[in-house]
C-alpha cells in the first residue's frame, strides 16, 4: 500500500485550537463497535464526533466542522493537497479510551468504493494505525497520515495517556 507520512502537519495556533476543540469543547458519541461487530462482542469500542458526511445532505454535522475545516484548508493548500482533494465524503473524530493492553482492532476499509484517506493524529500516544501490509504508523501529534482508506487498515486503543484522539478525512 502506498502511504505519505507528513509530521508538522499544521501550525502551532491551528494545532492548539484543534487540541482545545477536540479535548475540550467536542461532545463525544459512543460507538458500540471500531471496526467489526466482532469488537462489540469483545468490548472493544470508542467514541466519535461526526463533522461532515455526504450521505447527510452535504450539510455539516457539527458547529466545529467550519472551524476545523478551515484550520487545515490553509495546510493542506499549502501541500497542494487541494487540487488531490477534488470532494469530501466524511470528516469525523476519533477517540479511543486506554486500555490497561494495548488493543488492535478488526481491518476494515471505510467506505466500499475507491477512495482515499488523511489521518491526522491530534495527540502523541503509544497506539497506531496498522496498514494491510503490517506498517505501523505511530499516533504522533500533528502528524497526517495520507493513505488508500479503501484498502485494508486497523486501529488501536493507548496504554500510556488517557485518550488516542485522531482525525479522520475520508475524499475522492
Amino acid at each position: 500500500m502506498k502511504y505519505e507520512v507528513i509530521d508538522n502537519f499544521l501550525d502551532y495556533v491551528d494545532l492548539h485550537t484543534i487540541q482545545n476543540f477536540m479535548f475540550k469543547d467536542m461532545d463525544w458519541y459512543y460507538g458500540k463497535n471500531v471496526a467489526s461487530n466482532k469488537d462489540s462482542q469483545d468490548n472493544h469500542y470508542y467514541f466519535v464526533h461526526q463533522l461532515f458526511d455526504c450521505y447527510q445532505m452535504d450539510l455539516p454535522n457539527s458547529r466545529f466542522y467550519p472551524e476545523v475545516l478551515s484550520r487545515f484548508a490553509k495546510s493542506f493548500k499549502r501541500l497542494n493537497m487541494e487540487r488531490e482533494m477534488k470532494a469530501l465524503i466524511r470528516v469525523k473524530g476519533n477517540l479511543y479510551p486506554s486500555t490497561s493492553k494495548l488493543v488492535e482492532h478488526d481491518f476494515h476499509i471505510d467506505f466500499p468504493f475507491k477512495h482515499k484517506g488523511a489521518l491526522f493524529s491530534v495527540n502523541t500516544c503509544d497506539g497506531y494505525t496498522k496498514l494491510d501490509d503490517g506498517t505501523k504508523i505511530e499516533s504522533i501529534e500533528n502528524r497526517l497520515l495520507l493513505f488508500d482508506a479503501s484498502k485494508n487498515h486497523a486501529s488501536t486503543t493507548c496504554t500510556n495517556t488517557h485518550v488516542r484522539v485522531n482525525i479522520n478525512f475520508n475524499y475522492f
